[in-house]
C-alpha cells in the first residue's frame, strides 16, 4: 500500500511539473511602469457608497504629488469610513515622468500588524515567563529559517540556502 502511494505521488508530481500551464508566457508588456506606493488620505468626500479620495504620496519617484482617485466599496456592508490621515496603498501607473493612472489597491496595514505582534510577544513572555520568553526566541528561530529557506535573495546568500543548491541534480 505504501508503495502504490509512493508511486501515485511521483507520477502526479511528474504530470504537475510538466503541465502545459506552467512556462507559458504571460501578455506582452507595455512602455508603461506600475509601482505600488503608500500615500496618506487628504480629504474623503464620501459619493453615495464611494469616496473621492484627495492623496498625497508618501513615496517613490512621485513623492509629495496630490492626486484625487475615486475609491469604490465592493462590500457595502462593511460600512468603511476612510478618513483624513488614513494610509493607503496607490498602484500607480507611469509612463516616463508623467502619471497615467492611479487607483487604490488597499490599505496600509504594516504598523498594526507589528503592534499585534509586539503584543503577542508581550503577552507571551508576560504569562509564560522564563518559558514564555524561550518560546519567543524558538518562535523567531523557526521563522528565519523559514524566511532563508523560501527567500533566499532577500539575504543574498543565495549559495548556502538556495533550494536548488541542495536539492539532487
Amino acid at each position: 500500500m505504501r508503495n502504490i502511494l509512493w508511486v501515485l505521488g511521483i507520477v502526479f508530481l511528474i504530470i504537475l511539473g510538466t503541465s502545459p500551464a506552467y512556462g507559458q508566457n504571460g501578455p506582452e508588456m507595455n512602455e508603461d511602469r506600475a509601482e505600488t506606493v503608500r500615500a496618506r488620505v487628504l480629504d474623503s468626500q464620501p459619493d453615495g457608497q464611494n469616496y473621492i479620495l484627495t492623496v498625497q504620496i508618501d513615496g517613490g519617484l512621485y513623492n509629495g504629488q496630490t492626486l484625487e482617485l475615486p475609491y469604490a466599496q465592493i462590500y457595502p456592508n462593511h460600512k468603511i469610513i476612510i478618513r483624513p490621515g488614513d494610509e493607503m496603498l496607490v498602484q500607480l501607473e507611469s509612463n516616463g515622468d508623467k502619471i497615467t493612472g492611479a487607483y487604490i489597491s488597499g490599505y496600509v496595514r504594516d504598523k498594526k500588524l507589528m503592534q499585534l505582534a509586539g503584543a503577542f510577544v508581550f503577552a507571551l513572555i508576560v504569562m509564560g515567563g522564563k518559558k514564555g520568553l524561550k518560546s519567543v526566541v524558538s518562535l523567531i528561530i523557526t521563522g528565519a529559517a523559514i524566511f532563508l529557506l523560501c527567500f533566499p535573495r532577500f539575504f543574498g546568500v543565495m549559495i548556502l540556502f538556495s533550494p536548488q543548491f541542495w536539492s539532487p541534480q
